[in-house]
């Protein structure tokens, strides 16, 4: 698991030693535990698309070969009895609905994303005031250049005004450098805390994706296994031997486009769950500081 779980659990339990108590420290620590199961998970369903395959491969191999739209020769019907007894050697590699469901992987996701938006509302909300101060202090600057121009008119005589007024300027000067700098920074920390929120958003949609794929697939196993003892338990009955093969046939396209489908989301998954981990691994190490809130 080590090999497509990144970043790793000892950098993140590392960085979880580190970091502040809080509640997004609790929900992260537990999304980083049910990352890993649903990795584990993933990686087990990986090996079921493989075994899948391999059960299947004797039967539609035959299936390329043999003439199911005329009479099967005692040779060929001896040919597809020899597949069915090696696909009953098999138990279903998929494991039945209910059993590996990722309800509460789903309510983690579902309470991270939450504490993420409202991280997200504050940090947008900084930037607006940061944005809101540094117009008025270039307002300010705007002012007080004018009052300046205006008491240099009015009483030339008077250098005090602008010996008052350069404080004053020097300070509001300051202001907006300083805020753009802290609203580029927010900035990027919205960015990242609402990538992290997207990325438990998509995997989310993932699991239950998988969900249904894997019930899917079980319950074609399973007929498929029902199809494949029914033509056992009638010995190499030329009618029912051809049957069993023709409705094999029927659910083959079905099947290996489910088996596609399927190894395609566990793929998006690992990735997913990698992306998110990296960016809540990065959202600890903002929030180590004594600063941060």
């Amino acid at each position: 698991m080590a090999q497509v779980l990144h970043p790793d659990g000892d950098s993140v339990a590392e960085a979880l030693r580190h970091a502040k108590p809080s509640t997004l420290t609790r929900l992260v620590s537990a999304y980083f535990t049910h990352s890993e199961e649903t990795t584990r998970l993933c990686l087990l369903l990986h090996r079921s698309v493989h075994r899948a395959r391999a059960m299947y491969h004797p039967l539609h191999r035959l299936l390329q070969v043999l003439p199911l739209n005329h009479h099967l020769s005692g040779s060929q019907c001896d040919a597809a009895f020899d597949a069915f007894l090696h696909f009953d050697k098999f138990h279903n590699p998929f494991p039945p609905p209910g059993s590996h469901n990722f309800q509460e992987m789903r309510q983690c996701f579902s309470q991270l994303r939450h504490k993420l938006n409202q991280r997200l509302h504050k940090s947008r909300s900084r930037i607006r005031l940061a944005r809101r101060a540094t117009l008025a202090s270039a307002l300010c600057v705007v002012g007080s250049t004018v009052a300046i121009a205006a008491s240099a008119v009015v009483i030339a005589t008077h250098a005090l005004a602008a010996i008052v007024a350069c404080p004053f300027c020097t300070t509001a000067a300051y202001l907006p450098a300083n805020n753009n700098f802290l609203t580029r920074k927010e900035a990027a920390h919205v960015k990242q805390l609402d990538a992290a929120a997207r990325g438990a958003y998509v995997l989310n949609n993932d699991l239950d994706t998988i969900d249904r794929l894997v019930a899917r697939l079980y319950d074609a196993v399973e007929s498929d296994r029902y199809l494949i003892r029914l033509g056992l338990e009638r010995g190499k009955e030329v009618y029912t031997v051809t049957e069993v093969m023709k409705q094999v046939q029927r659910n083959q396209v079905y099947l290996m486009h489910q088996l596609g489908d399927l190894e395609e989301h566990i793929c998006l998954c690992f990735n997913a769950v990698n992306r998110a981990r990296s960016l809540l691994l990065q959202e600890i190490h903002l929030y180590q500081t004594p600063s941060s809130s």
